[in-house]
């Protein structure tokens, strides 16, 4: 179908424009949709004043509708209620039902201004803190027979204690009234691993997978001035501006293991004290509870680790930070992503768009579907008897344990690849003609193949078109 044709699309998202995966993985999608021609009637149920989102609905061919009774807030009670009644007292209450009614009387409403022949539903295929919207929404599209994509990309398989064998009957049945199986209902899955499993305990055996990806072309990939890193790096590190800056471009949870990035930077220092080396944490601390950042603080700071989280230090300067994460990426020299778990990894994706030499653990989903596109990252696997609980019980000293396995060897080979790094250039500066760029530019390549908006464009664009015609 021609671009000048493209015809109006509703997409439905629980939360828009904050810095969560939800909000960030919607607006790429979004973005990829709009430079494909389709204007776009934008649903949800919370929006918040990012930036990025600011940008993309001043677009002409964005309207927005908000459904507050649909906020998925979880620190709101009524969320809390629902939650706590589906997973742990194993109902569906008259209250939520009651809820889903009203919810689905406001998108009917929304549906039939906007005149969509098509309508995207951003991670409804699980009961969550937006059952009600995901019940409602799925009520919709079956009374209606709309033409629908359904995308998902947190499951509550990612958490152990919700894993579809634990989950109640109450709660398995929300999920599958979510579950549409129709023709002209087409389900999306981020990785191959929630294609083959998740979506099969629903029923469903029809999974398209469209990876998440970045704009490879956006200028938040492009180089800073070198005065503009100088003073990201001086707001950031103060006296110590002058360190090689390790950036953790994730939130302090525990799932990240922020803990071996410690561990390896303590090695480093061990294995050559000077010149420094900070680690930079770029995502807030709010969401983090102090059982994870505790821990953290102490042990980094018996180990003479310079560990930073950017938010707090721009906030403990009195003003507005001076930056932003894209600013984080291009100041750093190089990122640790140690993530024991991550539907996707998208941050490893922005990471090398940035040309940041980059070291990884090889999560369940890198290798499953990134490494295989022939990423050369050095690496580590943290063996699973080796959890963030140890870390905490332990600190550092945990890394002389037989549960951690043979991690200090695998770290302790990290050390001379983040020496190499350290060797071939000077603080803040690029990366000089020779095999360090010639790496990052192979990987720079592998992301602009594999996980870019064009890969992203053709696969969605063909997905749509084969839905509109068979409606």
């Amino acid at each position: 179908m021609p671009s000048a044709e493209r015809p109006r699309l509703t997409y439905v998202v629980s939360r828009i424009g904050g810095d969560d995966g939800v909000s960030l993985e919607a607006m790429h999608w979004m973005r990829v949709l709009l430079r494909a021609g389709f204007p776009l009637q934008v649903v949800t149920g919370r929006v918040e004043s990012g930036e990025p989102w600011r940008q993309l609905s001043a677009h002409g061919d964005v309207d927005v509708a908000v459904i507050a009774e649909a906020d998925p807030d979880p620190r709101a009670e009524r969320n809390q209620r629902e939650f706590r009644g589906l997973f742990e007292q194993d109902q569906v209450a008259d209250a939520f039902l009651e809820r889903v009614a009203r919810i689905r009387a406001a998108l009917e409403a929304v549906v039939d201004r906007a005149h969509s022949p098509l309508l995207i539903a951003e991670n409804f295929t699980l009961p969550w803190h937006h059952a009600s919207l995901g019940q409602a929404l799925a009520e919709v599209i079956r009374a209606r027979g709309l033409a629908a994509i359904s995308r998902g990309h947190d499951f509550p398989q990612d958490r152990p204690a919700y894993r579809w064998s634990a989950l109640s009957q109450p709660v398995r049945d929300v999920a599958r009234a979510m579950a549409i199986v129709a023709d002209h209902v087409a389900h999306v899955a981020i990785n191959t691993r929630d294609r083959d499993h998740y979506y099969r305990d629903l029923g469903i055996h029809e999974v398209t997978v469209v990876p998440n990806a970045v704009d490879v072309s956006a200028s938040s990939f492009a180089p800073l001035p070198s005065e503009r890193v100088g003073a990201v790096r001086r707001q950031l590190l103060g006296d110590r501006a002058g360190d090689y800056l390790a950036l953790c471009p994730v939130r302090p949870v525990a799932r990240k293991r922020v803990d071996v990035a410690v561990e390896l930077v303590r090695r480093v220092a061990a294995a050559a004290p000077s010149p420094g080396l900070s680690l930079v944490v770029t995502h807030d601390t709010v969401d983090a509870p102090p059982a994870v950042l505790a821990p953290l603080r102490r042990a980094a700071g018996e180990a003479g680790v310079n560990l930073v989280f950017a938010v707090e230090r721009a906030a403990a300067r009195g003003a507005a930070p001076a930056f932003d994460v894209w600013d984080l990426y291009r100041a750093a020299d190089l990122a640790l992503y140690f993530s024991d778990f991550e539907g996707f990894g998208n941050a490893l994706l922005e990471c090398v768009a940035s040309g940041l030499p980059l070291l990884v653990n090889e999560y369940e989903i890198y290798r499953r579907d990134i490494a295989p596109v022939g990423f050369d990252l050095p690496g580590v696997t943290i063996p699973a008897s080796f959890t963030y609980d140890h870390f905490v019980a332990e600190g550092l000293a945990v890394y002389e344990q037989e549960r951690v396995g043979d991690l200090p060897v695998q770290l302790d080979a990290l050390v001379a690849e983040v020496r190499a790094v350290m060797g071939a250039k000077a603080p803040g500066e690029p990366l000089p003609a020779g095999p360090l760029r010639d790496r990052a530019e192979h990987n720079l390549g592998r992301v602009r193949d594999h996980f870019s908006y064009d890969v992203v464009e053709r696969r969605l664009v063909s997905l749509i078109d084969g839905l509109l015609v068979a409606g």
